[in-house]
């Protein structure tokens, strides 16, 4: 690599010296990876009237993250570099999280909450395909203006600047016609209702077992259903369920768009537990979205 220089009129404040102090040792070290867990700008603080997910004595709330203003013992600090910070203890309260180990996004519980005075001027940006978020005037924003793809402060967009936010990522190659679930769902806890009971099934499932099977329309074990080894198109009207749930969805799931674009969302801001699948999101044409397809 060449020798490397940033020539700009800032300077580092805040932690930014000694992260910058701690990046540099390790290059230095030649250490192959670091991870910045937090940098300026990067959407990190957000607005009062910001909402989050709360999981609480078991109930979730959507709520405003001034809600937490009253755990607050004194009032908002008198200048915008002091941060106030509550510990808080014995905490029940839980919300959406990212292992940073595994990727995986989690219910965890809230250990600490902060918050600092901000002087300068907030902006709600709208897009015409429905997007919005608020900034403040000092975070960065990559335009297109002019041609010309520019990186510029929040307080200095303009009305006919273009946001790089994709409504739909074209992928090319080769499209998936469908997807299989007995590829991806564990043999445990997962039950099978077919359409088709074979006369093979009494073999291995016993007299009694067939019986309901066929006239019960009992499920099948995932276990079992597997050593069927059926074609996609004979299992294509069979349908797949837990052991804890009743809902049941198809056993080969048709492609279309709008199952892609629900698994882009949950992969994005989406979470899970045993009982039902939260997506995080302050946009309105992907809640309308989300309510009509659901």
């Amino acid at each position: 690599m060449t020798k490397f220089q940033i020539k700009s009129d800032y300077k580092p404040t805040g932690d930014q010296p000694s992260a910058i102090v701690a990046l540099t040792d390790g290059l230095k070290k030649g250490t192959k990876e670091q991870t910045l867990l937090g940098v300026t700008g990067s959407g990190r603080s957000v607005a009062g009237s910001s909402k989050v997910f709360i999981e609480h004595n078991g109930k979730t709330y959507y709520v405003s993250i001034n809600t937490f203003d009253r755990l607050f013992e004194k009032g908002m600090p008198e200048t915008d570099d002091a941060t106030q910070v509550v510990i808080l203890m014995n905490n029940d309260a839980e919300t959406l999280a990212l292992n940073t180990k595994t990727g995986q996004s989690i219910k965890a519980s809230i250990k600490e909450i902060t918050r600092h005075k901000y002087y300068g001027n907030l902006y709600d940006v709208s897009t015409s395909c429905g997007r919005s978020n608020t900034f403040t005037d000092s975070h960065n924003v990559y335009v297109l203006r002019g041609g010309e793809l520019h990186l510029v402060r929040s307080d200095s967009l303009q009305v006919r600047d273009y946001l790089p936010i994709p409504e739909n990522i074209a992928i090319g190659g080769k499209g998936v016609d469908y997807i299989d679930l007995r590829e991806w769902l564990p043999e445990d806890n997962f039950y099978v209702r077919t359409e088709h009971v074979e006369p093979v099934l009494a073999q291995i499932v016993g007299r009694n077992k067939y019986w309901r099977l066929k006239n019960r329309n009992e499920r099948l074990a995932m276990e079992v259903y597997k050593s069927l080894d059926r074609t996609v198109f004979s299992a294509r009207h069979d349908r797949v369920s837990s052991s804890k749930l009743a809902a049941s969805v198809p056993l080969i799931l048709p492609s279309t768009d709008n199952l892609w674009r629900f698994l882009g969302l949950y992969i994005a801001e989406g979470h899970s537990t045993g009982r039902y699948v939260t997506v995080s999101t302050a946009d309105p044409s992907i809640v309308v979205w989300l309510n009509t397809f659901c």
